[in-house]
């Protein structure tokens, strides 16, 4: 067997949560693993911040999920919803992907962004990612 590609967990997640923040919210919520340029009034940004192999097959990715609004209680909100659908991932099988485990490095919390007028929340979380095409 080669060695197997992990694939690009952070587009994966973004696609995930774009589509389940819609069905939650029914109006779309911009999900990014960068910071918009021209900031809009509210977004999610995922970054990838590390991780490590767990096996051949199934790695843990740690990432930092951030919402961003006009107000605290809104990016409270959001970052809840966004906190909910990552924990409901778990034990499935999403676009060929196993998600297993799902845990917490720190649970939603405030985290001001000196930089902007916009309120922001933060978690960090381990998602286990096996890829079904290298079993």
């Amino acid at each position: 067997m080669t060695e197997p590609l992990f694939g690009d967990a952070p587009a994966l997640l973004r696609r995930i949560i774009l589509a389940r923040l819609l069905a939650w919210f029914k109006v779309p919520i911009p999900v990014s693993t960068q910071r918009p340029r021209d900031l809009p009034p509210e977004f999610i940004r995922i970054l990838l911040i590390g991780g490590n192999r767990k096996n051949k097959i199934t790695v843990s990715r740690t990432f930092a999920i951030e919402a961003w609004a006009g107000n605290s209680a809104r990016a409270v909100e959001l970052v809840e919803a966004t906190y909910s659908i990552i924990h409901s991932l778990e034990n499935s099988v999403v676009e060929g992907v196993h998600i297993g485990a799902v845990g917490d490095f720190a649970l939603p919390a405030d985290l001001p962004d000196p930089d902007t007028a916009h309120s922001r929340f933060t978690f960090t979380t381990e998602i286990d990612m096996s890829y079904i095409d290298t079993i």
